[in-house]
């Protein structure tokens, strides 16, 4: 930094404590241990560089709240060893993400507003970034699949899609385990044939893997090859992320942008 960019402004990443209330923590990979922050801080100050703030990221999908508190926390120790060593006041804090969308993002706001109010009470100066990356893009966007393939095994029905967990379905790899990140099926309905009556059902993506598994035991009705299924929620960590494994490009995916007009 000192040679490529002298006058640039900078954040110290921080490491945030042990936290495995996340579908995908990023402790392991990124941020400073809380005994290298002084070191790396003495050293910026020697280069004349200019810290300006203190960044983190507790991790994708949070589902303990508290998760933020123990990390504007840590952040807080990071602006006091700032000052200890000499350097200016810093004034910009980076929350990172971790927030998820409806009334989860609202419960990880109320947590942050808590720990801003007791770590950094005189706050009038301090600037405060975050990402909450899955509350703009996951409600936006729905996918719809297509039935390519069904058997019936007693009174299970288990039915093959065109899309799964190596294409726009990848967050299942990483969201296993937190039942509010579950994908939901619901049936496209287009046929008077569908009646009320339910069946367990299983739903396999479209490749030869056996991981490749969309839902098991759902409540579905009796569908048939080139009948519809519709997953709500699915704008985030989802085709961005899948492959073209097996032949199923996920980039060749069309995706329809569909405007609403209000009249008045």
């Amino acid at each position: 930094m000192k040679r490529l960019h002298p006058t640039c402004e900078l954040l110290i990443r921080i490491r945030v404590p042990d936290l495995r209330a996340v579908s995908d923590p990023h402790d392991a990979k990124f941020g400073a241990l809380p005994d290298e922050i002084a070191p790396l801080l003495r050293t910026a100050r020697a280069l004349g560089l200019n810290i300006v703030g203190v960044s983190f990221h507790i991790g994708s999908g949070a589902v303990d709240f508290g998760a933020f508190e123990e990390a504007i926390a840590a952040a807080k120790s990071a602006f006091e060893i700032a000052t200890q060593v000499g350097l200016p006041e810093m004034r910009i804090l980076d929350i990172g993400a971790g927030f998820n969308s409806g009334s989860r993002f609202i419960g990880a706001a109320l947590a942050v507003k808590r720990a801003l109010k007791k770590y950094f009470p005189d706050r009038e100066a301090l600037r405060i970034l975050a990402e909450p990356g899955r509350y703009f893009a996951r409600s936006p966007f729905t996918l719809v699949t297509c039935i390519i393939g069904k058997r019936v095994r007693g009174d299970v029905r288990e039915y093959w899609i065109d899309d799964g967990i190596f294409g726009s379905m990848c967050c299942l790899k990483s969201d296993q385990g937190h039942d509010e990140l579950k994908l939901t099926p619901l049936v496209l309905r287009g046929s008077a044939r569908l009646g009320t009556v339910t069946y367990r059902s299983t739903i396999f993506g479209p490749t030869c893997h056996p991981l490749d598994v969309v839902s098991r035991d759902y409540k579905l009705p009796d569908l048939e090859v080139n009948d519809w299924l519709v997953f709500h929620d699915m704008g985030a960590y989802t085709s961005a992320a899948g492959t073209d494994f097996n032949g199923f490009k996920t980039s060749a995916i069309p995706t329809y942008v569909a405007q609403s007009s209000r009249s008045g």
